[in-house]
């Protein structure tokens, strides 16, 4: 697992880079030489994104910060008719491990599994596995891009990125347990996405990677606004992801709702979310992604 450690530091610029392959090789090996990581080994994957047939990278960058054990960078690059950007950094707390592998690419997400420590491995030798997935639309800005909040005393809180552009969005449900953490990309076209975290009931499916009809109904002044979509189950983080995303019509009845209840294909409630603060959600929303 250790990374060979010399003598003196040396940086990215002074040494080849291990793993570079493919088309998103030269941006990869720009953004580590930027950063100046010494010793990189690098773990490049490509797929789908964006159900448009692009073909979208993921990369793992392990490097020496210091210290016994490897440091890991790992960003996400969307293919823009061939030139490749940085959508997303991922912070260590969503993935980590050595080995990364059975990377697969959905749209607005990419599953991988990885080698992580068990209680009783020795320091040098991990034996357990875990898999993680990697959301696209839940973008954390990387350090030192700009980055505001858009914050208020509601329930529903927006962070907003430009560079690279994406906001993510998070609500806690009135039963105080299930939460919602999504928002937009506009590299991803304009659509609402997410996943539901820490559900309890019974009312949605829990049969891995198998999409169910879901109803998404707004209440407000006005009435109650009704939206059909589909939400699929992913076993290994316990989440239930919206299939897809949701139209830019939802957003307009968000904005304005007080209540968002989510029902099965039976007409049964799963989960429902007061809306206060939805709409700067909203507004930053439609500001940073244009919908």
């Amino acid at each position: 697992m250790g990374l060979p450690f010399l003598s003196a530091p040396v940086g990215a610029t002074a040494q080849e880079i291990e793993g570079l392959q493919g088309n998103a090789a030269g941006a990869i090996e720009a953004q580590i030489r930027s950063a100046n990581l010494r010793y990189p080994q690098v773990h490049i994957f490509y797929g789908d994104l964006t159900g448009r047939g692009t073909s979208d990278a993921v990369s793992f960058v392990y490097y020496d910060a210091g210290g016994s054990a490897e440091r890991l960078a790992t960003w996400i690059w969307l293919d823009a008719d061939g030139e490749y950007e940085l959508a997303r950094t991922v912070p260590n707390e969503e993935v980590f491990g050595y080995e990364p592998r059975g990377v697969s690419f959905a749209p607005g997400r990419v599953t991988v599994t990885t080698t992580v420590p068990q209680a009783n491995d020795a320091h040098c030798c991990p034996t357990g596995e875990r898999t993680f997935v990697l959301e696209l639309g839940a973008n954390e800005a990387p350090e030192n891009s700009p980055a505001t909040a858009a914050r208020s005393s509601g329930n529903w809180v927006a962070t907003a990125q430009n560079s690279p552009a994406g906001v993510t969005v998070t609500g806690t449900a009135r039963d105080g347990r299930t939460t919602f953490s999504g928002g937009c990309n506009p590299r991803m076209g304009k659509g609402f996405m997410g996943s539901l975290y820490g559900y309890g009931g019974d009312a949605l499916q829990r049969v891995d990677d198998q999409s169910e009809p879901v109803s998404f109904k707004v209440a407000g002044r006005s009435g109650t606004s009704s939206f059909a979509g589909q939400m699929h189950y992913f076993a290994p983080d316990e989440a239930w992801v919206i299939t897809g995303s949701l139209p830019t019509d939802f957003l307009d009845a968000f904005a304005r709702g007080n209540t968002l209840s989510i029902q099965n294909g039976r007409g049964e409630e799963a989960v429902a979310f007061d809306l206060g603060g939805s709409s700067k959600a909203v507004q930053a929303m439609r500001q940073v992604c244009g919908m």
